[in-house]
């Protein structure tokens, strides 16, 4: 095995560079979504001591696990908590201890991961296939502009961590099926655990790691034959150790997915047996799905159809080179993807595919490496790097267009934020009219969380309201989601006592000012 050269280490820790910069540079940017506030909510930073005392850290953190765990399993309606991505929460609470603002904790605690998930990317392939890192660094030099991941790690959502286990996940399982000897005990109990741990901190970044659990024990058993090994059939699997070592390693997240399903509302309520949808059909879903992916997202403007003709250039090139490697990929990216895709009631989030988006950036580093052998060979090297740098700088051009840039410019990508204009600083209307009026005062929130927190970076004070409190501790200025006000009547035009003063370039969220009882 050839060592990895310095310039190497260089060029992949400029990637790494590269990708947290775009992932976390002005961060707080882009609008909250009620999501943000339940996780910072659930994380209970309103609450928080800033300080450097770890016996006050460790007493905080197990009031909280108490918290949690009290709640576990309660109805959203019912539920005080965010009963999900418990390790995203956990971690953030304590990047918000370092210092952080409220916000910059929740999404830096993603950005890091997203930037590290490009070195994991260079990692699988100078781990599992040294000769081919050419291609890896490729691949990791795309995911770290690709727009799509750039934004979704900026979002502060768990998805994000939970592709970065995906990706660890994926190597380890492919270095225990493909390239350990049946009679390794040593290996194949440390990859097992290594899977084991893999799975078990995606599963508490985001649930959608018990899909990829099931995927890789249908892997293990399906082994022989995308192997293609002489000898088939049940009893090879059933004699196989590595076939155990994988099932066995499904033990954590498997029981946990079980206990969700047998035991929590909360679950079932969201995951198992949604009523998002419940007045459309399972076709008229899919086809929901496929119409906000072309003309809501606009996904293929978030992939880029440059990446997308390498990855599938790259994905003939793999299955002539190495047909192993390239079904055990495919059928990955093909079995997950399709679960989300028939058996989720919500199937039209992007984030749930990031995994498969990811996988289409090995595909793309593959084909970079074809184009060059194929365009020239004796001088593949260089030609697959000018593509390489090209490719990179037009993403790269796109993602710091739509991040940083101004909507009517010619690269901005308005998919990324579901065509919805003005998603940036959004609530700059409603933060300068308690500067200018010089509001001191609690503030009252309601009932979506993530104005709170907004308002406490800004550095107000405030708390969660509600209607049912004596009106005599009714806060003099209300922040709350406009149509629900609209809804339950409690705006001055409706007979209600609060008057809209200011609200956010969306008109999601306004300020209301008490006014005197009639």
């Amino acid at each position: 095995m050839k060592r990895i050269a310095w310039w190497e280490w260089v060029l992949v820790a400029t990637l790494v560079a590269l990708g947290f910069f775009l992932r976390a540079h002005d961060i707080t940017a882009f609008k909250l979504s009620p999501d943000d506030g339940q996780y910072m909510n659930s994380a209970r930073l309103q609450f928080l001591e800033r300080s450097a005392d770890p016996v006050q850290w460790f007493e905080e953190d197990a009031a909280w696990f108490g918290e949690l765990s009290e709640d576990w399993g309660h109805l959203s309606g019912v539920a005080k908590t965010y009963q999900h991505s418990y390790l995203h929460q956990f971690l953030f609470r304590y990047l918000y201890r370092l210092g952080l603002s409220c916000v910059e904790a929740l999404r830096l605690n993603v950005a890091w991961i997203g930037a590290l998930t490009v070195f994991a990317l260079f990692a699988l392939y100078a781990w599992n296939f040294p000769w081919r890192r050419r291609a890896g660094l490729f691949a990791a030099a795309l995911l770290s502009v690709l727009l799509v991941h750039v934004f979704l790690s900026r979002t502060g959502w768990g998805e994000v961590g939970s592709t970065f286990c995906f990706v660890v996940y994926v190597a380890l399982g492919w270095r225990l099926l493909a390239s350990t000897d049946e009679r390794d005990t040593r290996a194949l109990w440390k990859l097992g655990l290594g899977l084991a741990l893999a799975s078990t901190l995606g599963m508490g970044f985001h649930e959608i790691t018990s899909v990829y659990v099931v995927g890789m024990c249908a892997m293990a058993c399906a082994s022989p034959w995308w192997r293609g090994d002489a000898e088939r059939g049940v009893g090879v699997v059933l004699r196989s150790r590595r076939v155990w070592a994988v099932l066995l390693s499904s033990i954590p997240v498997g029981a946990y997915t079980l206990a969700l399903r047998l035991w929590s509302d909360y679950a079932n309520e969201k995951w198992f047996a949604s009523t998002l949808y419940k007045d459309l059909s399972w076709g008229q879903v899919r086809v929901l799905t496929f119409r906000r992916f072309w003309e809501t997202d606009h996904l293929l403007g978030q992939v880029s159809m440059p990446l997308l003709v390498l990855a599938i250039v790259g994905a003939v090139a793999l299955r002539q080179r190495d047909r192993v490697w390239f079904r055990y990929a495919i059928t990955w990216s093909a079995l997950t993807s399709l679960v989300f895709l028939v058996a989720f009631n919500d199937p039209s989030l992007v984030r749930i595919y990031l995994p498969t988006i990811v996988l289409a950036c090995w595909l793309a580093g593959e084909g970079l490496v074809a184009l060059g052998a194929w365009i020239a060979p004796r001088a593949a090297a260089w030609v697959a790097g000018a593509a390489g740098a090209a490719v990179v700088l037009w993403l790269g051009l796109v993602t710091w267009t739509t991040l940083f840039g101004s909507e009517d410019d010619a690269l901005f990508e308005s998919g990324v934020y579901v065509n919805v204009k003005n998603s940036r600083n959004v609530d700059e209307p409603w933060l300068e009219y308690l500067e200018d009026h010089r509001v001191t005062a609690q503030i009252g929130v309601y009932p979506t969380k993530d104005p709170l927190f907004v308002a406490l970076d800004a550095g107000f004070t405030g708390r969660l309201f509600s209607f049912e409190e004596p009106q005599s501790t009714w806060t003099d200025h209300l922040l709350a989601a406009n149509n629900i006000m609209q809804r339950e009547g409690r705006r001055m035009e409706d007979g209600g006592r609060y008057r809209l003063v200011a609200q956010d370039k969306v008109g999601r969220i306004g300020l209301y000012a008490l006014q005197p009882a009639q």
